[in-house]
């Protein structure tokens, strides 16, 4: 089983840079229109994680309707899980940030 893991995980890799280099071709749109080029680069990212984003979203959701589960969200002292999933959001895309604007700082 940690083979298929491994073998899905260098896939799922792989895949990623494939995407990354078709969307850099966004970003070179984006400095054509007068972005700078240290901005343009968090479109990649925006292109690349949006397939992952979609898949994690369907399938949470089908797993709250199946579990029912769905209603925790409403539930007495749920407001302390919601701050800490936005700060948790905040500090990752922060990063995702940073990381993006220094890959345009290293130049080809």
């Amino acid at each position: 089983m940690s083979l298929i893991i491994a073998s899905a995980a260098g896939l799922g890799s792989a895949a990623m840079n494939i995407v990354f280099s078709y969307a850099s071709q966004a970003a070179d749109i984006a400095v054509a229109d007068g972005t700078v080029r240290i901005s343009a680069n968090l479109i990649s990212w925006v292109i690349t994680l949006s397939g992952g984003f979609i898949a994690n979203f369907v399938y949470a959701f089908i797993l709250l309707l199946k579990n029912r589960t769905y209603k925790d969200y409403f539930a007495q002292g749920a407001g302390p899980a919601y701050g800490k999933a936005l700060l948790t959001a905040a500090v990752w895309f922060l990063a995702l940030g940073v990381y993006a604007k220094a890959t345009a700082l290293l130049g080809r």
